[in-house]
């Protein structure tokens, strides 16, 4: 009698321990959403579409996404076959439109059109069985994110990720194959969960980082979590060892000169202002670093009869700051600051009778506001630093600056 017994145990385990999958309801035909050769959707029948989509549900223990469901506008094949083309994408858009309004992303709807025997939507529902997400993390810590520390201090670091359709992970899960949390220094801790890795388990890492001695202005610790197909995603937590400090930089770079040539003598005239939001820290020994976004434009330059354009006119990108605290003479602190944009790749197009003319530069080295990229000033709080001056990058070069910066209140 035993034996029948550890069988029956097993196999009640067996199917305890089976993923509980989002299964397909069955195929539905929707008889009354358009009127004949109209490709406007009833409201009777979003009503139908809301209810046709809603039978797509997610699995009960919230691990597998719901089913796609596909509509598909099919359009009795009768007259011109060219006009029932039409009329079935008029009528998938129209579905999509209708979709999107009742809050369905292409993630869980998709539509189309077919020809067929008689006017009707088909509703058909499929597992997804891609995994394109990266796991989703929850990190916290003690202290919390942004708290100042100094060397020695203790940074307690919590990881969870998950690949759980109720954590917000959307398509089919692979599970949460590893995990590691790393800082400025290196890594600090892993784990490692295999290279099959339960779908539906949320995995945690907890990490202790120590301050080192000497730290730099921000400790950045960066939680990484990668899934069973290799998607990952990150999330940071930094926290400032120095005094923060926020401000804005307000650059016009103007070039004004004369071109020669086949043409005759034209003036040229370019214009660009670069505008920026910045955050920078300082470390103990007085290393400036931090992050921002500027936005940079250049109207059309014109010089009489000459036109010159730069392609995009407008265009937003990340800068850093960099630089130095010293001491001046009567103590004082002296900010030495440095803005460092990131690349763009632009175009500058000239149209000069009798010749025109294409170049592609690599922004920032083309840009006209660049002698406006380091200033120097005291660090007051608040500070101001204005000026307007020709600089070294050319004769014809006028730069105007305006700075401004505080020191952030906790």
């Amino acid at each position: 009698m035993r034996f029948p017994l550890i069988v029956l145990i097993s196999s009640v385990m067996s199917i305890i321990a089976r993923p509980i999958f989002a299964e397909p309801p069955p195929p539905v035909a929707l008889n009354d959403v358009f009127d004949p050769d109209l490709a406007d959707v009833k409201p009777g029948g979003m009503q139908a579409i809301k209810d046709a989509v809603g039978k797509a549900k997610a699995s009960e223990d919230g691990c597998y996404p719901p089913p796609v469901a596909t509509l598909t506008a099919e359009v009795k094949a009768v007259g011109d076959s060219s006009f029932a083309a039409a009329l079935g994408e008029a009528r998938a858009n129209a579905l999509q439109q209708t979709l999107t309004a009742l809050g369905y992303g292409r993630d869980r709807v998709k539509t189309g059109y077919a020809i067929g025997s008689a006017d009707k939507v088909q509703v058909t529902y499929n597992k997804t069985d891609k995994d394109t997400d990266a796991p989703r993390l929850k990190v916290t810590s003690t202290p919390p994110k942004g708290t100042k520390v100094k060397a020695g201090d203790k940074i307690h670091v919590t990881i969870v990720a998950s690949e759980r359709y109720a954590d917000g992970h959307r398509s089919s899960p692979t599970g949460v194959q590893s995990m590691q949390l790393t800082a400025n220094d290196g890594l600090v801790d892993s784990k490692n969960y295999g290279k099959t890795p339960q779908p539906c388990a949320r995995q945690t890492l907890e990490a202790t980082y120590t301050v080192p001695s000497n730290p730099p202005a921000v400790i950045h610790l960066h939680a990484i979590a990668e899934d069973g197909v290799g998607n990952s995603g990150g999330e940071d937590a930094d926290f400032p060892t120095g005094d923060k400090w926020e401000g804005t930089w307000h650059v016009v770079g103007t070039h004004d000169a004369q071109l020669y040539g086949a043409g005759g003598n034209k003036r040229n005239h370019h214009q660009e202002t670069l505008e920026a939001t910045f955050t920078f820290y300082v470390a103990a020994d007085g290393t400036i670093s931090g992050e921002g976004k500027a936005s940079s434009d250049q109207p059309p330059g014109v010089a009489e009869d000459c036109k010159f354009t730069r392609t995009p006119q407008r265009f937003d990108v990340p800068v850093h700051i960099a630089g130095k605290r010293s001491a001046t003479v009567d103590g004082r602190p002296l900010f030495t600051l440095e803005l460092k944009p990131d690349r763009m790749s632009v175009n500058f197009i000239s149209t000069c009778p009798p010749a025109s003319g294409t170049a592609q530069c690599n922004w920032p080295d083309c840009a006209e506001s660049q002698c406006g990229w380091q200033v120097t000033m005291l660090a007051e709080d608040p500070s101001t630093k204005d000026e307007e001056t020709l600089h070294a990058c050319g004769p014809n070069n006028m730069t105007q600056i305006r700075v401004t910066m505080h020191r952030a209140r906790p």
